[in-house]
């Protein structure tokens, strides 16, 4: 998990709303990745953390935390043979069992 993913349990109303933003965020970038996979649109995988760059930059660092651990909640599921289906995933709670 991100380092700020513990914290964020004793922290503000606003900083919360900011990490659960960037997993809902993450959320949607795997969904539009998968669809443009499944269009057969190439992925890239070093481009991985400019596309992250590019989502997050502007936005608070708390945004950029539920980002990433809700990338790493998926992608753990996924290693292990149980990847969440997408459009029914409920990030929120997974990425809060998580930490």
């Amino acid at each position: 998990m991100h380092p700020l993913a513990s914290v964020l349990r004793r922290c503000t109303l606003n900083a919360l709303r900011h990490y659960q933003s960037g997993a809902l965020a993450a959320k949607d970038f795997l969904c539009r990745t998968h669809v443009d996979a499944r269009a057969g649109r190439p992925f890239v995988a070093m481009r991985l953390r400019s596309k992250i760059d590019g989502i997050t930059h502007a936005l608070p660092r708390e945004f950029r935390a539920g980002f990433i651990d809700a990338i790493y909640v998926f992608l753990a599921a996924a290693l292990q043979g149980k990847a969440p289906d997408l459009l029914q995933w409920d990030v929120l709670a997974d990425v809060e069992r998580a930490s």
